[in-house]
C-alpha cells in the first residue's frame, strides 16, 4: 500500500472538512441559483461566493476544527431552513417580517407544516445529526495554515474595499447631485444592505431589527395610552349602529358582485344598499402590516404613525359609541392593545388552524351585544362593533360548513400544506371560491341582523389582504410574497347602509355611490369610518373618505409587499 495510515487518516480529514463545509454552504449556493439579486450575472454570484466563503472562514482563523465546526453548526446549519424557505417562497434572503411571520406561527400550525413534509423533514434532521457527530469526532487541529489564516484576513477588507469601490462608481453617475459626501454616504448604506443579505448574516440582523422593534414599539405603547383624538361625544339619541368586518385573504377579483364569471356572492348581489369597490387595495401583504395601516392614519412610508396614534375604533368610542371587537383569529400586539381598550371583546382563542372554526359564531356573539344595546352601559344605543374573520385563510376547506362546499371537486376537509401544489390549482380554486361564498352568506347574516334593529346602521367589509393562487407564470401561491402581485393586494371593499341610515344621511350615501368607481387603498378606512358616523374630528381627512365629495381619486397606490419593498398599482378596467 502506497498510503500509510497516518497518510489515510489525513485524508480521511480533509474530505470530512470538505464535506462540513459544503453542507454549511448549502443555503448560500442554493441562494446563487434562486435570489433575484444574484440573477443574471455571474460577476454578482461569484462576489457573492468569495464573500460568502471568506466570512465562513474567519473564525476558523482563531478556532480550531472541532470547535469550529460545532460553533458554526449552531449558528449557520441550524437556522438554515428558515433561508431555504424564504428563497423558496419569494426568491430572497430572510427579511424581518418573514421571520416574524414563522416566530407567530401557533405551535399546532407549525406542527402541521412539518408532518405534512415528512420526507424532507427526516432528511434534515438526518444532515444535522450527521454534520454533528462528524464534527464532534473529527481530530481537533487547524483546518488552515497560518498562510491561509493571514490570507483570509487580507481578503476580507479587499472584498470590502472592492464592493465600495463598484457600488461607489454605480451610484456616481445616477445621485451626481448629490455631491462627493453624499454618494459615500448611500454607498455606505448599499454596502451594508447587500451584507445584510448575505446568509447567515441575514437571519441575525432580522432578529436584531425585530427586537429593536419591540422594544421601541413598547415604549410607544405606553405613550400611546395618554394619546386623545379630542372628539366630543355626539349630542343627539339617535341610535346608530355600524359594524367593521375585517376579512382575511379576501381577493376582490374572486367576488362576482365585483363581475366574477361564478355566482360567489350571491346574498350581496341581490340585497339593496350594497355598495362595492372594485378597484380597492390594502397596503400591505401580510396582516401584520396591514392592519395597522387600514384602522390608523399611518401609511405605509410613515407606519410608526399606527403606534402613536389610537385606532379608528377608540376614535369612535370617544364620539360616545359603545364599541366592542370579535374575532376568530389570535390577536397580535396590536390589536390585542385595542382589544384591551373596547367596551367589550370575545376572542376565539382556537386560530385559523382549528377544525370547524366558522365566522357565523361571530355573528351569533353580535347578537348578544345588539339585544343590550340599549343597556345601562349602552343608553343611546350607538354602537361600533369590529368582526375579525378567518375569512379565507389557508387552510380554506376549513373555513366553511359542508354545506357551502360548492365548487367540485374541492380540497378534502382534512387537506393539509402538502396540498398547496400547482398540480392542485383547480381544487386550490374551488376551495377558496368556497371561502367567498362563506364569507358572503356572512355578511348577509350580519346584514339581517342590523336590519332588524330598524336603526340608522352601516357595514363596512375589507379584506387584510388578497392571495395569490398560481394565478401566472410567477407562480405565487398564498400571501406574503416579497415579489407581491395585484392578486395579494387587490381586495375586497363593500358597503351596506340601512334604509334609515340613508334617510339620515342622504348625501353620504349618494357620494359612496358615486365614488364606487374610484380607485382607493386601505388607508381610506380610518377617514371613511369616521366620516361614515358623522364623527367630526380633526384627524379626519374628507379628501381620503369615500363618503364626501372632496375624496380625491390617486393616479396609483402605493402597497408594501413582506420584504419592505413599495409597488404601485394603477386602476385598471
Amino acid at each position: 500500500m502506497n498510503n500509510t495510515p497516518q497518510s489515510e487518516r489525513r485524508d480521511i480529514t480533509s474530505f470530512v472538512v470538505v464535506a462540513l463545509l459544503l453542507i454549511l454552504l448549502i443555503p448560500n449556493v442554493y441562494a446563487v441559483f434562486t435570489a433575484t439579486d444574484l440573477a443574471y450575472s455571474s460577476l454578482k454570484q461569484v462576489a457573492y461566493l468569495l464573500t460568502v466563503a471568506v466570512c465562513l472562514l474567519l473564525p476558523a482563523t482563531i478556532l480550531k476544527s472541532r470547535a469550529y465546526f460545532i460553533l458554526e453548526g449552531i449558528l449557520v446549519l441550524l437556522p438554515a431552513p428558515v433561508e431555504i424557505a424564504s428563497l423558496y417562497l419569494n426568491s430572497m434572503p430572510a427579511s424581518p417580517l418573514f421571520l416574524r411571520v414563522i416566530l407567530r406561527t401557533n405551535m399546532r400550525e407549525a406542527t402541521e407544516l412539518l408532518v405534512s413534509s415528512i420526507p424532507l423533514v427526516v432528511a434534515l434532521l438526518a444532515l444535522w445529526v450527521l454534520y454533528f457527530v462528524l464534527a464532534i469526532k473529527m481530530e481537533n487541529k487547524w483546518i488552515l495554515s497560518r498562510r491561509l489564516r493571514i490570507a483570509v484576513w487580507c481578503a476580507l477588507p479587499l472584498l470590502a474595499v472592492s464592493g465600495a469601490v463598484w457600488l461607489y462608481s454605480m451610484q456616481k453617475d445616477n445621485n451626481s447631485d448629490r455631491g462627493i459626501a453624499g454618494v459615500i454616504s448611500l454607498t455606505a448604506q448599499k454596502l451594508t444592505m447587500k451584507f445584510n443579505k448575505i446568509y447567515p448574516f441575514d437571519i441575525y440582523m432580522a432578529l436584531y431589527h425585530l427586537n429593536a422593534e419591540r422594544v421601541e414599539r413598547n415604549r410607544l405603547a405606553r405613550e400611546v395610552e395618554n394619546f386623545t383624538f379630542d372628539i366630543n361625544p355626539k349630542n343627539d339619541t339617535v341610535p346608530e349602529i355600524y359594524v367593521l368586518v375585517i376579512g382575511e385573504a379576501a381577493r376582490a377579483c374572486n367576488f362576482s358582485i365585483n363581475g366574477y364569471i361564478r355566482p360567489t356572492t350571491p346574498c350581496l348581489d341581490s340585497m339593496d344598499n350594497v355598495v362595492s369597490f372594485p378597484y380597492a387595495f390594502s397596503s400591505a401583504n401580510v396582516t401584520e402590516m396591514s392592519l395597522p395601516l387600514m384602522l390608523t392614519t399611518a401609511k405605509g412610508n410613515n407606519p410608526e404613525a399606527a403606534y402613536t396614534q389610537k385606532t379608528v375604533v377608540e376614535a369612535i368610542q370617544q364620539a360616545g359609541f359603545y364599541t366592542a371587537w370579535l374575532t376568530n383569529k389570535i390577536p397580535f400586539p396590536f390589536t390585542l392593545r385595542v382589544i384591551s381598550a373596547v367596551d367589550s371583546s370575545f376572542v376565539n382563542s382556537k386560530g385559523t388552524d382549528a377544525d370547524n372554526n366558522y365566522d357565523l359564531l361571530l355573528t351569533q356573539k353580535m347578537d348578544e351585544l345588539l339585544s343590550a344595546k340599549f343597556s345601562e352601559h349602552n343608553p343611546t344605543g350607538k354602537m361600533f362593533i369590529v368582526l375579525h374573520h378567518t375569512g379565507s385563510h389557508y387552510k380554506y376547506s376549513q373555513r366553511y360548513p359542508p354545506q357551502f362546499d360548492r365548487f367540485q371537486p374541492s380540497l378534502p376537509k382534512n387537506a393539509g400544506y402538502n396540498a398547496i401544489t400547482k398540480d392542485n390549482k383547480e381544487l386550490l380554486v374551488n376551495a377558496y371560491d368556497n371561502t367567498i361564498l362563506y364569507t358572503d352568506y356572512c355578511l348577509f347574516s350580519v346584514i339581517n341582523r342590523l336590519k332588524q334593529t330598524g336603526c340608522a346602521a352601516a357595514l363596512v367589509y375589507m379584506s387584510d389582504h388578497g392571495e395569490n393562487l398560481y394565478d401566472d407564470d410567477n407562480n405565487l401561491v398564498l400571501h406574503c410574497s416579497y415579489l407581491g402581485s395585484r392578486f395579494e393586494f387587490n381586495v375586497p371593499f363593500i358597503v351596506w347602509y340601512s334604509d334609515r341610515y340613508k334617510q339620515l344621511y342622504p348625501q353620504k350615501t349618494a357620494l359612496l355611490t358615486s365614488n364606487s368607481r374610484k380607485l382607493i387603498n386601505s388607508d381610506v378606512l380610518f377617514h371613511s369610518l369616521l366620516d361614515m358616523a358623522d364623527v367630526p374630528s380633526l384627524y379626519l381627512d374628507s379628501s381620503l373618505s369615500v363618503f364626501s365629495a372632496a375624496y380625491k381619486e390617486p393616479d396609483s397606490v402605493a402597497c408594501y409587499t413582506a420584504s419592505g419593498k413599495q409597488i404601485f398599482f394603477k386602476k385598471q378596467p
